[in-house]
């Protein structure tokens, strides 16, 4: 069989950190009597796998084809026989002779697959309980909300990162059981700091970032969208500022989506600057330096079962502090949690820290994030769908 592995998503930040994490891990799946391929339909990506001695396949977009899936979007196309249009990207995929896809992110392109055989990695699957935010409701809910509903109709299996999510997908879109395998992420900062600890001094960039060395710094890694909810922790530091405490900051790195501007209004209006640091788009190195000397990190989003964050702050073995109720059941222990609608409960956990490190039970970050597990589970769905097929 040829089993066919579509890379799309974001290049840059957590999208990009997710790809080059699934790649890392998948590069080194061994399938006996299967042959496996690379697609994807971003240039930079193609460009990158070939970096790595990657052969890769790319899915070209242009003007043509644009149009025929805006066709193959109409209700009843079939009709138009006189036209004789195919699908351009189930095209790609049939010329391509691929049996399996699998796409490694969630993507608008599984939605063109009714006659394809694939596999889908689903991150949020709560987006019903989540309209409120602007960037989670009207198109770009009905674009997410299309690829998990056509996923569960016609997918093989379903990824999903936890065990909530499963039960997300179950609760709102009636999906199958048997239908959702759970593998949790796979971050690549991990990987850089193993390859750079003993040729990078990590210190000195943290010394260049010149940030005030009377206040315990917490790190939250996350674009600026409104549901990250960086407010919160605005509001939580101006309650300390307002029972004088001052030796508390956030550093804030991500890509601006629309919320920026409000965020830095909040921080302005009370008078926060000497507090809270935007950093802008940060390089790996900048990351890693954070995570390692900072006093902590906190997550006050309102997305995410699991998330890359999480992950790497417990390899970096760091306190974190995390939205109460957001997280799978099993991860919650690794975490602090805080009511998001209580910013006086964040403000007193903060004012409370007392440590830099914490303890996580050993090995945790292997358990969560084994490689073993992860290559088990594309072995063992690749190898089912194998052996249904032959029936």
């Amino acid at each position: 069989m040829r089993i066919a592995f579509f890379l799309s998503g974001p290049e840059y930040g957590g999208g990009l950190n997710q790809f080059n994490g699934f790649l890392d891990a998948i590069k080194n799946l061994s399938l006996t009597d299967h042959e496996i391929v690379f697609i994807t339909d971003k240039t930079s990506y193609k460009i990158l796998l070939e970096k790595k001695n990657i052969k890769c396949l790319l899915f070209k977009k242009n003007f043509f084809t644009k149009i025929l899936f805006f066709l193959c979007g109409i209700k009843d196309i079939n009709k138009f026989y006189i036209f004789n249009l195919l699908n351009p990207f189930e095209k790609f995929i049939n010329n391509n002779k691929i049996d399996l896809l699998v796409f490694s992110a969630p993507s608008y392109y599984s939605i063109y697959c009714e006659n394809v055989k694939f596999v889908i990695n689903i991150w949020n699957t709560e987006l019903k309980k989540l309209k409120i935010f602007s960037e989670l409701s009207g198109k770009n809910f009905i674009y997410q909300d299309r690829v998990i509903s056509s996923s569960v109709l016609n997918a093989y299996k379903i990824i999903v990162l936890t065990k909530k999510n499963k039960d997300d997908l179950i609760k709102y879109y009636n999906c199958p059981a048997e239908k959702v395998v759970v593998q949790n992420l796979m971050p690549n900062l991990p990987n850089i700091y193993n390859q750079l600890k003993n040729k990078i001094n990590f210190s000195e960039i943290y010394k260049k970032l010149d940030l005030n060395k009377d206040i315990k710094w917490f790190f939250y890694p996350a674009q600026f969208w409104s549901h990250k909810n960086h407010i919160y922790l605005i509001d939580a530091l101006k309650i300390l500022k307002d029972k004088n405490v001052n030796n508390i900051g956030f550093l804030f790195s991500g890509k601006d989506h629309g919320n920026l501007e409000h965020v830095k209004k909040a921080i302005n209006l009370n008078s926060l600057n000497k507090n809270i640091k935007i950093l802008g788009f940060l390089d790996e190195q900048k990351i890693i330096s954070i995570y390692k000397f900072c006093s902590g990190v906190v997550t006050p989003t309102y997305v995410g079962r699991s998330s890359l964050p999480l992950l790497e702050t417990i390899f970096f073995n760091k306190r974190i502090i995390y939205g109460q109720d957001i997280l799978d059941d099993e991860l919650k222990r690794y975490v602090e949690e805080v009511d998001l609608n209580n910013a006086n409960d964040l403000s007193l956990k903060l004012n409370s820290c007392d440590s830099t490190n914490v303890k996580y039970e050993a090995n945790s970050y292997d358990q969560l994030c084994s490689k073993n597990d992860f290559l088990n589970t594309y072995k063992n769905i690749i190898n089912e769908f194998r052996f249904i097929r032959r029936k």
